[in-house]
């Protein structure tokens, strides 16, 4: 008889041995502590296997805690992915991001990946050099990006360590870009 996962449970666990204690994750999660150790310990007994070995404050995962991780990624990845193309608004487009190299890492690639994860058909274009050379690229508007998709209004704000831009589509396409960037946490 096959049973159903729960995806709640599973994501937690896939949290707390991505993040490694059930504490972080459950503040990434938006739930409480034991939220968190009530969904594993709930995807314990559904499988009738020990997922997390506890010692103290530090998390192993078990032989099967391991099995599920690389299965659990996939499965929420698929859901993700499927919640995402069926449920949310489409974002779709081009977007160019100036940031001088002082500021790039180690937050822009994180940024980005959140990003690109939560917005997978907008494309984004890195440029990575001197402000002076940034503001000069984007009051020429040469991103590479053809006329429909131009950036304009780069002011060089910052807004949590990087700089903004203003995404300019066709009407048909107007996406409301400032929501897009405050759900990819930008």
């Amino acid at each position: 008889m096959n049973k159903t996962l729960d995806l709640s449970s599973l994501r937690s666990f896939v949290a707390v041995a991505d993040i490694g204690g059930v504490t972080a994750a459950a503040g990434k999660l938006n739930l409480t502590q034991s939220a968190v150790s009530m969904q594993i310990k709930r995807l314990e007994t559904l499988l009738g296997r020990q997922l997390i070995a506890r010692q103290g404050r530090v998390i192993e995962l078990t032989v099967h805690g391991e099995q599920l991780l690389d299965y659990g990624r996939q499965i929420l990845g698929i859901n993700d992915e499927v919640w995402n193309r069926m449920t949310h608004e489409t974002f779709e487009g081009k977007l160019a991001i100036g940031v001088p190299p002082y500021i790039l890492y180690p937050h822009i690639p994180r940024i980005l990946k959140e990003f690109s994860d939560a917005f997978p058909r907008v494309e984004v274009k890195l440029i990575s050099t001197r402000t002076a050379e940034l503001k000069e690229e984007f009051a020429k508007e040469q991103t590479g990006f053809d006329s429909d998709h131009r950036i304009r209004n780069c002011q060089g704000r910052r807004k949590a360590g990087i700089l903004s831009a203003e995404m300019v589509l066709p009407a048909r396409q107007q996406p409301n870009m400032e929501k897009a960037a405050i759900a990819a946490g930008l």
